[in-house]
């Protein structure tokens, strides 16, 4: 044994070649045994497909899945052999979310190669969902689905396997989804119970459209149709925004359908205010400052809905109320508010026809932004009074909550310092640790936006608490890659590791170590293996056990769950530079399913290249589950 972990490890001066022969050896017979045959002669009989099912692949595919079979380089038999033995390990974990995740990752990695074999693996991930019964005493998610009366991470979860499948075959994907829907529609046995299973197949068909969009763009379309004889409603925008992701071309072609729709109907003002949503900057895009109005495309969808919204509004009935004729104040002021969000696209795409935008907020008694300095702003409060009613208000949490707010008016007015010494008056020093590091933190990266990196360093280096510190070390990386200072961005990277790597071990310093070392890895690789490692040790030690916060408490953390943790980011593109090394750092990990599951990320690294590869096929690039 000893001598096969010499030949396993990365630092032993053996050919890869000859590391992988022997590697091959030392799986197990059954395994080892049953790929061989797959890539030099022909397997045992494959499983049958599902019960009921005919099966739909010609012979021509399975001819070509054998022909790549064997072409395959030692690495890849040997990336092939794992993962069936992963597959099958995974298969008897108990009811896990891990185990879930792993199951279709193998089946996805093995869908070229063992059809019929991906297929059980892919069936047997999504009926494993079933089983998994998370507990609110014992399950962060769990508990603010029962509390919000929302889906629970179950349903995501099997929301993700399904994406994965329809990419591959869209009938499977449909016979899962209804058998779904057959054993929810039997379990509801409560009008709640039934609207939340409506909800969550509404959701399924979603995110069935947004995974074919790439692969299968006319079968998105649609379904994507479909939703749209229903409400043009911000569910409709937001799935248009994921498919955007993954095919601009289509979402935009949708969009332009969505709003022929519109013109059709009389309730425009919650198509606009719904529509809407599609052009206007994302929270992502806002959050790294990123201008997309320069792009032609997002620039003639936006010049396409501005032509929409004029045209409804010169339309309306009584232009001295606009869009709200017969509607209700509380309408009202969503369409005011509505258009007060577009007005900058008007002023910047269509300045001509920006007064008549403002004329309309007028109309709707809302007031247009201001077009000069000396305009009157809107009054803002005092915080000299705030902060005395704060300071007189009975009771420690009320007392909090009030600095709180202080604090937050005082950085909406730009006075930081103030905010900062507001915040250092809440008397409970884990609040105040909490809203000191979040007024740091939008300072950062208020000052990245506006181009002022070394002012939003010096805010970062202030934050305390773990997850934004780490955040806003890795804009202050990923700026001054862009900035081309490479070494700029790797000492930022290294001094953020060296405060981590002090702070107690946590679920959260655990993910936050996964993410930096995804970030290292893309520059450096032999660093990465370094953090890579130090980041299993600390998986390895750390608790992930949940204890319910106090009901007190007012800012509650995330608790990070052992299968929140983003393996793939660690992993992933270490895999690509030295499988067998990362392979190893996987086995390394004490806890059974993260082994796993990384095991798995590892092997499929391996066969990326070549699954990516090749015209015409319905391919699934590297997908993961959340």
């Amino acid at each position: 044994m000893k001598r096969s972990q010499e030949v396993l490890s990365p630092r032993t001066p053996v050919s890869s070649k000859i590391r992988i022969i022997l590697a091959l050896s030392l799986l197990t017979p059954c395994v080892g045994g049953a790929y061989a045959q797959k890539v030099g002669t022909k397997t045992g009989n494959p499983a049958p497909p599902a019960q009921g099912r005919k099966s739909a692949k010609p012979t021509g595919r399975k001819d070509a899945a054998k022909d790549r079979s064997a072409e395959l380089s030692l690495e890849e038999q040997l990336a092939l052999a794992r993962l069936a033995a992963v597959g099958e390990r995974a298969k008897g974990l108990g009811d896990d979310i891990l185990k879930v995740k792993t199951l279709a990752q193998v089946a996805d990695a093995l869908w070229e190669y063992d059809e019929a074999r991906a297929r059980q693996f892919f069936v047997a991930a999504f009926q494993a969902v079933d089983g998994i019964k998370l507990e609110a005493q014992q399950d962060q998610r769990a508990e603010l689905a029962e509390r919000r009366g929302g889906s629970g991470p179950s349903f995501h979860l099997r929301s993700s396997v399904l994406q994965i499948v329809v990419r591959r075959d869209f009938e499977l994907a449909e016979e899962l989804r209804a058998s779904y829907e057959r054993k929810a529609a039997a379990d509801a046995d409560s009008r709640k119970q039934r609207q939340l299973g409506r909800a969550e197949q509404a959701e399924l068909y979603t995110d069935v459209a947004v995974a074919l969009a790439k692969t299968q763009p006319e079968r998105s379309a649609q379904l994507v149709r479909g939703l749209m004889r229903g409400r043009l409603d911000g569910r409709l925008a937001v799935t248009l925004l994921r498919i955007r992701a993954e095919n601009p071309s289509l979402s935009d072609r949708l969009f332009a359908e969505a709003l022929a729709l519109s013109r059709a109907r009389p309730a425009l003002p919650d198509d606009i205010e719904s529509l809407a949503i599609y052009v206007t900057p994302t929270e992502e895009e806002e959050f790294y400052g990123r201008d997309v109005s320069g792009d032609p495309t997002r620039s003639a969808v936006t010049q396409q809905f501005l032509n929409y919204v004029y045209a409804a509004m010169s339309s309306a009935p009584d232009a001295a109320n606009g869009l709200a004729v017969g509607t209700e104040a509380g309408r009202a002021q969503r369409e005011q508010q509505a258009l007060r969000n577009l007005l900058p696209l008007f002023e910047r795409f269509q300045p001509e026809r920006a007064p008549f935008i403002r004329e309309k907020l007028a109309a709707l008694g809302g007031q247009a932004a201001p077009q000069s300095d000396d305009s009157p702003e809107v009054p803002r409060p005092n915080i000299e009074d705030l902060i005395r009613k704060a300071e007189s208000t009975v009771g420690t949490r009320r007392r909090t909550m009030a600095f709180m707010r202080v604090s937050s008016e005082a950085l909406a007015q730009g006075d930081v310092e103030k905010a900062l010494a507001v915040a250092q008056r809440i008397e409970d020093p884990y609040e105040r640790r909490i809203q000191t590091s979040l007024v740091l933190y939008q300072m950062a990266m208020r000052e990245f936006r506006a181009g002022d990196p070394g002012r939003a360093y010096q805010y970062a280096k202030g934050i305390d608490f773990l997850p934004q510190r780490v955040a806003a070390f890795q804009r202050a990386a990923q700026k001054a890659r862009e900035d081309k200072e490479p070494e700029r961005a790797s000492a930022l990277l290294e001094e953020v590791w060296d405060w981590l790597v002090k702070a107690d071990d946590s679920p959260q310093k655990v993910d936050a170590m996964l993410k930096i070392t995804e970030t290292m890895a893309r520059h450096d690789k032999a660093r990465g293996f370094d953090f890579l490692q130090a980041a299993a040790r600390a998986l390895n030690e750390t608790n992930f056990s949940y204890k319910p916060p106090d009901r007190e408490r007012i800012s509650v953390e995330v608790h990070v769950a052992l299968d929140m943790l983003d393996l793939e980011s660690g992993f992933a593109p270490l895999a690509r530079a030295d499988s067998e090394r990362a392979f190893l750092i996987a086995q390394s990990l004490t806890k059974a399913e993260s082994s796993l599951l990384a095991q798995a990320i590892v092997c499929r690294q391996v066969l990326r290249p070549r699954r990516a590869a090749g015209p015409g096929r319905n391919r699934a690039e590297g997908q993961s589950l959340p």
